[in-house]
């Protein structure tokens, strides 16, 4: 039985492999291996590797391509940390190929593209909006080239909350913008 409290409505995290389309994991194993050879991940068989499809942290459901079960859902995409955000937010966007357990230690698999220099209020010109409002719209919403992206094994504790993705006037460019409630079915 579990006990809900605080600290379990907050914290918790498991994973879920069911409906895990293997085919995609397979079709992805290179850009992983190379991805692990960046980070000195060493796959051997001493190291116990499990795959999810799906990752819950407290009260949210994230999702990743390898799911099987999404339908038309979107769930997959998201903000990720990035300590190295060529914008400064501290969040760039990111795909999730799949989650993963290394020995005790849990990863996403992700494409992440990085944010790029261009600004919501970039599109506004023709209607004059005060300063304060621009400013609080670009801490909200955040660019990045669809095209330019790499793939990265992130800790699943980098994976801040599930984002809205929509195409920008320019092409190959996109704006995303986190989701901070939803209400999520299984």
């Amino acid at each position: 039985m579990v006990t809900l409290n605080i600290s379990y409505l907050t914290q918790h995290e498991h994973f879920d492999g069911k409906y895990l389309v293997k085919s995609l994991v397979e079709s992805t194993h290179e850009k992983f291996v190379q991805c692990c050879n960046k980070k000195n991940i060493q796959l051997d068989r001493t190291k116990l590797t499990k795959i999810y499809a799906r990752y819950f942290r407290a009260l949210k459901t994230f999702h990743s391509l390898s799911y099987g079960r999404s339908g038309n859902a979107i769930s997959y995409w998201i903000s990720v940390k990035s300590n190295k955000c060529p914008q400064n937010h501290e969040i760039c966007f990111g795909e999730v190929i799949y989650y993963l357990q290394i020995d005790n230690d849990y990863y996403a698999f992700i494409k992440h593209y990085n944010c790029i220099d261009k600004y919501l209020s970039d599109g506004l010109s023709s209607t004059a909006i005060p300063q304060n409002l621009n400013d609080r719209l670009n801490a909200y919403y955040h660019f990045f080239h669809d095209k330019k992206y790499s793939y990265k094994i992130v800790p699943s504790a980098w994976i801040m909350n599930k984002v809205i993705r929509m195409p920008w006037m320019e092409p190959d460019v996109s704006i995303f913008t986190e989701i901070h409630l939803d209400w999520e079915h299984n």
